[in-house]
């Protein structure tokens, strides 16, 4: 009976450090699955698409008069979109995306599953930041949040633009000359 007891709780230790991680990838690739599925087969309502324009600043670029396929997604704000087609017209790249309602969803129920299992409070009651668990790839997130450069991103959606515009600390502004001899 003990040797059962302690079996048992073995696995819920497991559970809780690595077993919910993989129980939701597992759930996020099937839905991925099966939202792939209805892109591949043109399945999606065309009404629900959402134009995403986003300014590119390179010289002597064509334009594109039709859409190209194109695999992908996004989240802004908290919500996913899953890329459908692209093209570039007038110096823009033009993305046309579907909300992932169900992407945003399961990926919410995993992070208050993660709160709720390590004891982290979700809501601030004093008014004062909530507790962050470390993670590994901390380091790694925040250096590749770094290297963006500002830009702006348009969405359309029934004749409505939506600007949204994002600024990061990509790149210094350093003005002074460069050093004469690099090694000293």
């Amino acid at each position: 009976m003990k040797k059962l007891a302690a079996i048992s709780l073995v696995v819920l230790l497991l559970f809780n450090l690595t077993g919910y991680h993989l129980f939701f990838q597992y759930i996020q690739f099937k839905h991925e699955r099966t939202v792939q599925a209805s892109i591949d087969n043109n399945t999606y309502e065309g009404s629900k698409l959402i134009q995403i324009k986003v300014p590119l600043n390179m010289p002597y670029l064509s334009s594109n008069k039709s859409f190209e396929k194109v695999e992908g997604c996004i989240t802004i704000d908290g919500r996913a979109y899953k890329y459908v087609k692209r093209k570039i017209e007038n110096g823009q790249l033009v993305l046309s995306c579907l909300a992932d309602d169900k992407k945003t969803s399961i990926d919410n129920a995993k992070t208050e599953f993660g709160y709720y299992v390590n004891d982290i409070p979700t809501t601030n009651k004093k008014g004062t930041e909530s507790i962050k668990k470390a993670t590994f790839d901390a380091e790694y997130e925040e250096a590749s949040k770094s290297t963006l450069a500002t830009r702006s991103i348009v969405f359309t959606k029934a004749q409505t633009p939506i600007i949204i515009t994002s600024t990061s600390r990509g790149y210094l502004d350093y003005t002074g000359k460069p050093p004469e001899n690099f090694f000293s």
